[in-house]
C-alpha cells in the first residue's frame, strides 16, 4: 500500500480501493512490510500551468503488527514556476489499520510556504449489520461525523482488494476509499483498472532494491482514478497509474492531476520486521 499527497491542493492520495472485505479476504492477502524511497520529478505539464520545475522525496512505511498494520509517510516537495515563485510542501502522516479492514485512525502533521502549519487526527469505522453507523471523525470538525458508504474500503484493504481480484484475472471495479486527509478530501468514489501481469525489468531498478529481495519480477498495471463522492461532471480530480507486485510493493507511480502529472521512481527500499504474536 502506498499513499501519496498532491501538491497544488494539499490534498493526500492514497492507494488502497465491492462489498466489505471479510476478516479471512484480509488475511488472505499479505503484503511485504517495506519501507521505500521515491524521487519525485515533473513528468510533464501543459505550457499553461508555467510549471517549471517539480522535485521532492518521499519515504512510505508500512509496517505488521499484529492486529494490524501501521503506515507512515515523510513527504516534501518543491514546485518552480516561470515566474520565479516556489510553492514548497512538506508533511509527515501516520495510520493504523485493523486486519478486518474495519477500523482506521491517522494524524497529519504538514506546513507549505502557502498556509499555516496544520496538525490533525481522525478516526473511522465501519460495522456489519445495524451495530453502528459507518462513519468517520476528524479534531479539526469534532462535532461533525462523516457518513460513509457500504462499500468504503480504507487504504490496506483496497490494496488487498486490488490484489485479490488481479489474482483473480478481474480487470475493473468501483467502491469508495476514505484515507486521512481534511474532511472534503478524505472520501473518494474510485474507478480501477487492472492490467494482467508484466514483466518489470529488474535491470532498471537500483542495485540497493534488488539486493533486497523485495522486488519481484513482475507486476499488475493498475490505474485508478479518483472522483468527489457528489461530483456529476463524470471526471476525476485526480487519476494514479502504478506498478503493483504481488506483495504490494509499488516500484513506479504517476499521478495525472489532469494540467501536469507527477512521476515517483523508487530509489531505495528496506524491509521490515515482523512481530511476534502470541
Amino acid at each position: 500500500m502506498v499513499m501519496f499527497k498532491t501538491a497544488q491542493n494539499c490534498k493526500i492520495v492514497a492507494f488502497g480501493t465491492v462489498a466489505l472485505l471479510s476478516v479471512s479476504n484480509a488475511h488472505a492477502i499479505d503484503l511485504a512490510p517495506h519501507q521505500v524511497t521515491y524521487q519525485l520529478q515533473l513528468k510533464d505539464a501543459d505550457p499553461a500551468t508555467a510549471i517549471k520545475q517539480i522535485q521532492g522525496k518521499t519515504i512510505f512505511s508500512l509496517a505488521r503488527e499484529c492486529d494490524g498494520w501501521k503506515s507512515g509517510e515523510d513527504y516534501v516537495m518543491q514546485m518552480l514556476f516561470e515566474d520565479g515563485n516556489e510553492f514548497f510542501m512538506a508533511s509527515l502522516f501516520d495510520s493504523f489499520e485493523d486486519n478486518s479492514g474495519a477500523l482506521f485512525s491517522f494524524t497529519i502533521d504538514e506546513t507549505s510556504n502557502y498556509e499555516e502549519a496544520l496538525r490533525f487526527d481522525g478516526f473511522a469505522q465501519k460495522t456489519s449489520g445495524n451495530a453502528a453507523p459507518n462513519e468517520a471523525f476528524f479534531s479539526i470538525e469534532p462535532d461533525n461525523a462523516m457518513a460513509l458508504p457500504e462499500d468504503t474500503f480504507f487504504p490496506i484493504a483496497q490494496t488487498q482488494e486490488i490484489l485479490r481480484r488481479a489474482r483473480a484475472g478481474e480487470r475493473f471495479f468501483t467502491s469508495h476509499i476514505f484515507f486521512g486527509a481534511k474532511p472534503d478530501d478524505a472520501l473518494k468514489k474510485t474507478s480501477v483498472i487492472i492490467g494482467k501481469a508484466q514483466s518489470l525489468d529488474l535491470d532498471k531498478q537500483p542495485q540497493i532494491a534488488r539486493d533486497t529481495g523485495l522486488l519481484q519480477d513482475s507486476y499488475y498495471p493498475v490505474q485508478i482514478a479518483y472522483f468527489d463522492p457528489d461530483s456529476t461532471s463524470g471526471l476525476p480530480t485526480y487519476e494514479i497509474s502504478f506498478q503493483m507486485q504481488d506483495n504490494g510493493v509499488v516500484p513506479y507511480y504517476v499521478i495525472d492531476y489532469g494540467d501536469f502529472r507527477l512521476q515517483a521512481s523508487l530509489s531505495e527500499i528496506v524491509e521490515q520486521p515482523n512481530p511476534v504474536c502470541s
